[in-house]
């Protein structure tokens, strides 16, 4: 039977072009509607069946291709030397009643995997299972070689729906060995055999780590991070890691039964001399199995930082540990790792500031009700008690009505900024209610669970856990301000 291919081409500005086997006359009727703008291009194609000299499409199955040229040539159904290869195009069937199988992406997870998601159409609700899988053959083998039906001991289903709903989603996530260029091969197939849907498309992980070094804070141990999913059919398995100091000596690590789902080990290096390393590591099946995986990295091993080292003397000895830099004083600001406190005039800070960036949309304030007036903290005096490289300190005076007000501001070289607060009265004075108010810039609201004004009620002392970035002590992460 003599078979004639149709080629249709158009852009995103209309403009068309058809051939239909080496007829180029362009007497076609079919039509385009394009959506592009700033990163896309949507097309819509509609095609009359007369163009393509058919009346009924029913039951038929065609090879048809999608391409695009766009600095690379891609298209649908990779073909592996043209766009002009209809043997390697993919094949679309037209039914009436049966299921229809599509793939809506592809992609390659954080592990290196291929992510296939889709979904089966059972249209006429008369088929009640169908073979639905995914394999990926070396590349220069894949485009050498057929693929094979999906359900055969070639190409073994990854999933066996049973569609007893019209709509059934598929969902394949396919671990590789290694980093080597792939050809993901798709298919679908009804339970007797015929195929619905076939598709390859070549693709290669980039960096895939089974295994790999994470180093500790103190730098005397180091995590080995193993991930086997995929890999081990759900068995444990062993790694040797071996790690050779440039200019130096190797180092080996072997670790035993790292469960499937992989693991996290602690491994002592206080004897590592610091510098690169080349690592290569091999998983292999538990109890000396074949090899599974291989790989290489490199790891850098520091010497213990130098804040570690002081860790226990800082904030009570004049110590300033690199990468910090000693607090930069003025009058009424401090400028210590990139960030800058202004107080200013006002009672506690005027502004907060990173890399130049303002944090506030304005003052931060002590606020109190008293016989239904809100008053504000005003500022009296204010004293520079002490303004070290490693820390400093204000003391300043106010009042807040009848209430006298004192206020000691430290900060030390990290950037941490505290305040201490003491309230008193001289004669007998209420307060129904006392606020810290907090009015953060709208581009940095965006990263706080609260509204733009945080509000720090002593009435209703309360653990701010999820609605402050920071506040009080590390061990409870809350900041209240207590009625007493």
């Amino acid at each position: 039977m003599r078979r004639i291919s149709f080629h249709l081409v158009f852009n995103s500005r209309g403009t068309v072009f058809d051939r239909r086997g080496s007829d180029v006359k362009g007497d076609s009727h079919w039509q385009i509607a394009n959506d592009a703008g700033m990163g896309y291009w949507n097309a819509e194609v509609a095609v009359p069946l007369a163009d393509l000299a058919v009346k009924n499409v029913a039951g038929q199955t065609w090879r048809v291709n999608f391409a695009r040229s766009a600095g690379v040539h891609t298209s649908w159904s990779f073909t592996g030397k043209g766009y002009a290869n209809p043997p390697r195009w993919g094949e679309v069937r037209f039914v009436e009643s049966g299921v229809i199988a599509k793939v809506s992406g592809v992609t390659i997870s954080d592990k290196g995997e291929s992510v296939v998601n889709g979904a089966l159409f059972n249209s006429g609700e008369q088929i009640g299972r169908t073979l639905a899988g995914t394999r990926q053959p070396a590349f220069e083998l894949g485009i050498k070689t057929p693929m094979p039906m999906v359900g055969t001991e070639q190409f073994r289903q990854n999933v066996r729906p049973n569609l007893q709903q019209r709509t059934q989603r598929i969902h394949f996530t396919k671990a590789t060995r290694d980093d080597r260029r792939k050809l993901l091969q798709i298919a679908a197939a009804t339970e007797d055999g015929t195929l619905m849907y076939r598709q390859a498309v070549p693709w290669q992980a980039k960096a895939i780590k089974h295994a790999e070094l994470l180093a500790s804070p103190d730098e005397q141990t180091v995590f080995v991070r193993v991930d086997p999913r995929g890999l081990s059919d759900g068995k444990p398995v062993d790694v040797q890691v071996k790690a050779a100091l440039r200019g130096g000596t190797a180092k080996e690590i072997a670790l035993t039964a790292i469960a499937a789902n992989g693991d996290d080990r602690s491994v002592n290096i206080a004897e590592w001399p610091a510098g690169t390393y080349d690592c290569s590591y091999r998983l292999t099946a538990s109890g000396g199995g074949k090899m599974i995986a291989e790989g290489k990295f490199t790891y850098e091993r520091v010497a213990p930082p130098e804040w570690q080292v002081e860790g226990a003397k800082l904030g009570r000895a004049a110590i300033v540990p690199k990468p910090w830099r000693p607090i930069r004083w003025s009058a009424d600001a401090t400028e210590t790792w990139g960030r800058q406190h202004r107080l200013g005039k006002q009672f506690i800070l005027e502004q907060a500031s990173s890399s130049g960036v303002n944090l506030l949309s304005g003052p931060i304030t002590l606020e109190a009700d008293a016989g239904g007036v809100t008053i504000t903290a005003k500022l009296e005096r204010r004293t520079l008690l002490r303004s070290a490289d490693h820390e400093g300190a204000w003391e300043s005076a106010g009042s807040l009505g009848a209430w006298r007000v004192g206020l000691t501001t430290a900060i030390e070289f990290d950037g941490m900024i505290r305040f201490d607060l003491d309230l008193s009265a001289g004669a007998a004075a209420k307060l129904d209610g006392l606020r810290l108010v907090i009015p953060l810039s709208s581009a940095q609201a965006k990263y706080f669970h609260t509204p733009r004004r945080i509000t720090l009620e002593a009435s209703r002392p309360r653990h701010l856990r999820k609605d402050c970035a920071w506040a009080s002590g590390l061990s409870s992460g809350s900041a209240t301000i207590n009625a007493g």
